[in-house]
C-alpha cells in the first residue's frame, strides 16, 4: 500500500509444505522483500507475527532458522531503511486471505498483479525482461565502471583470500577491498566467495553493477547454476544478491588486467591473522604490489 493506503501491488504463491508455520512466515517475508526490490521503492514491512519480528531483530537466538534468516540478512543489504513492524491481525486480513488461498490451492500457484500491470498487459506492452535481453545483446565489454575481483586458495594455507577493485568510467580506482576467511573447500569456492563479497560491497558503496573476473568457470556457474550442484548453497546466495542488481553483468577479463585484485586476494590469503580492509588505496601496513 502507498502512503494513502491504496493498494498498488499484491502477490500470492504456494510452495512445497515447509517445516512449520513460522518457517512459512519467514518465506513470506523473503518473497515480499524480493518483490519490493523488483517492483517498488518501499522498505517497510508489516506482519501480525511477533515471533517473525523477534527473529529478524535477534537472528542468533533462532538457530533452527539459520539458513532462512541468512537469506533475509542478505536481502536486507538492499534495504538501507529496512523496517518491520507489528500489525494487528484485523489490519492484515487481505495478506492472510491470499496466503490461505495459496495454501489450499490444488496446484502450483504464483500470482502478482497491479492495476498498472493489468493496463500494460491489455495494451500488449513489451515485457521488461524482453527489453533487458535486447539491451544485453547491444552491450560492449568495457573496463570502465566495473568491479574486478579475484579469489585465492591453496591446500596448505590457513586462510582463503579475496580481493576486489572498483574502477569508474574513466578506469580510475575508486575503492578496493581485501579480506581472508577460513580456508574453503577449493579454489573455485574462493572465487564464488570473492564475487559474493564484491557484490555486497558494491551495493553499499557504489552504483556499479558490472563485475569482471579472470575465472571462466565462475562465469559458467553464474550463467548455468543448475550445472554446478556442488556449489548450490553458495550460488543461491549469489542469485539472491542478483535481485538487487537489475543490470547485473559478469564478464571475462584477461589475467593481465586483473593483477591488482589478484594481488589483494593472495595478500589476504597469506596474511597471518584475520584481515578485512576496504579503502581507496593500499594501506601502508600491507605489502606493495609488484608493479608499484
Amino acid at each position: 500500500m502507498d502512503s494513502r493506503e491504496d493498494i498498488q501491488l499484491m502477490g500470492t504463491r504456494n510452495f512445497t509444505r515447509c517445516e512449520s508455520a513460522l518457517h512459512s512466515e519467514v518465506e513470506a517475508l523473503r518473497w515480499a522483500m524480493e518483490n519490493m526490490l523488483q517492483h517498488s521503492p518501499y522498505q517497510s514491512f508489516g506482519t501480525d507475527c511477533k515471533e517473525l519480528i523477534a527473529m529478524i531483530n535477534e537472528p542468533q537466538e533462532w538457530p533452527r532458522f539459520a539458513t532462512e534468516l541468512e537469506k533475509i540478512e542478505t536481502l536486507r543489504i538492499c534495504f538501507p531503511d529496512f523496517k518491520i513492524t507489528h500489525v494487528p491481525r484485523v489490519r492484515n486480513q487481505l495478506p492472510d486471505f491470499l496466503a490461505k488461498t495459496a495454501r489450499s490451492f490444488r496446484r502450483e500457484l504464483l500470482f502478482i498483479e497491479s492495476e498498472c500491470q493489468a493496463w500494460f498487459n491489455a495494451n500488449e506492452t513489451i515485457p521488461p525482461h524482453v527489453q533487458a535481453t535486447n539491451n544485453d545483446a547491444n552491450q560492449v565489454l568495457s573496463l570502465g565502471n566495473i568491479c574486478l575481483l579475484d579469489g585465492s586458495w591453496t591446500a596448505s594455507d590457513r586462510f582463503s583470500g579475496c580481493g576486489w577493485v572498483w574502477m569508474d568510467s574513466r578506469e580510475d580506482i575508486q575503492l578496493m577491498g581485501t579480506r581472508n576467511f577460513t580456508r574453503c573447500e577449493s579454489a573455485l569456492h574462493s572465487e564464488v566467495e570473492a564475487l559474493r563479497w564484491a557484490m555486497e560491497n558494491m551495493l553499499q558503496h557504489s552504483p556499479c553493477q558490472s563485475f569482471g573476473t579472470d575465472c571462466k568457470e565462475l562465469i559458467a556457474m553464474i550463467n548455468e547454476p543448475q550445472e554446478w550442484p556442488r556449489f548450490a548453497t553458495e550460488l543461491e546466495k549469489i542469485e539472491t544478491l542478483q535481485i538487487c542488481f537489475p543490470d547485473f553483468k559478469i564478464t571475462h577479463v584477461p589475467r593481465v588486467r586483473n593483477q591488482l585484485p589478484d594481488f589483494l586476494a593472495k595478500t589476504a590469503r597469506s596474511f597471518r591473522r584475520e584481515l578485512l580492509f576496504i579503502g581507496c588505496s593500499i594501506p601502508v601496513w600491507l605489502p606493495r604490489p609488484p608493479q608499484a
